[in-house]
């Protein structure tokens, strides 16, 4: 977990995943900004925070890899896929 309390590991971040549901990612540019400073390449986020992309600078939010995921059994799927080395978000 990173300081804001989001799952983030090596290069990876997953904003929004609480246990089994998925929350709207609070104030989303801060969280980009920490995950990016500890290193994240890749994001997956809730498809909840959509509406929250405009609020990130766009110079931020090109920095990353990012996919939307809809529930947090799609999430583990894009991340087991990253995992795998199967393409990366498949």
């Amino acid at each position: 977990m990173d300081r804001c309390g989001r799952l983030a590991a090596a290069d990876f971040s997953a904003p929004g995943l609480l246990g089994d549901a998925v929350i709207q990612a609070r104030n989303l540019a801060e969280s980009l900004q920490v995950v990016f400073d500890a290193g994240a390449k890749r994001i997956l986020l809730p498809m909840s925070s959509l509406t929250n992309i405009p609020s990130v600078p766009g110079e931020l939010f090109a920095k990353f890899q990012s996919r939307l995921y809809s529930n947090p059994v799609d999430a583990v799927f894009k991340a087991l896929a990253e995992e795998r080395g199967a393409g990366g978000f498949a």
